[in-house]
């Protein structure tokens, strides 16, 4: 994992929250990458993993996995 890339993700993901006037725990976010869940944990945000690039097994650190955008209206 690139460390400063993956700094930049949290920065990303915290400057959102921040910007919608929310904290990380109200947000929700749809990854497909490890190093973006991982991002989006330790942020204390929701995550949602979506099987578009990488198989199941390697998103397992998301708190749901989906396999299309259709399968959101299941969880939300």
């Amino acid at each position: 994992i690139c460390t400063s890339c993956f700094k930049i993700k949290i920065e990303q993901n915290l400057n959102t929250a921040k910007a919608l006037s929310i904290s990380p725990a109200e947000c929700i976010v749809v990854e497909n990458a490890p190093m973006d869940i991982e991002s989006a944990k330790r942020t204390g945000m929701f995550c949602i993993a979506i099987c578009s690039t990488l198989e199941r097994k390697y998103l397992q650190k998301a708190d749901k996995t989906i396999y299309t955008f259709i399968d959101l209206k299941d969880i939300l």
